[in-house]
């Protein structure tokens, strides 16, 4: 399970990860349709018992420079790097 925030108005409910809102869902009397927003910044994931599962950085909705990975009692298992949401190789 992911915990993420919601900003809800008279129109529409957004989905924000980190503070950047992620998708956004306009309410038209019965209908609903979902404008998805590019994800430009750091995020972070976490497993369901509250510690990190991994973070990275987004840049116009690629993954961006350096992302780690962590296992279920927060011990860092892998770095990856990236740029323009490609693998650019493993780091040490």
């Amino acid at each position: 399970m992911v915990s993420l925030n919601l900003m809800v108005s008279s129109d529409s409910v957004s989905v924000m990860d980190n503070g950047w809102p992620f998708t956004k869902m306009v309410l038209s009397g019965a209908n609903a349709f979902t404008i998805k927003a590019k994800k430009h910044g750091s995020t972070m994931v976490y497993h369901p018992n509250g510690k990190l599962f991994y973070s990275g950085w987004y840049k116009n909705d690629l993954k961006d420079s350096l992302w780690l990975y962590y296992d279920t009692t927060g011990k860092e298992i892998d770095r990856r790097a990236f740029r323009n949401d490609i693998e650019t190789g493993l780091v040490n």
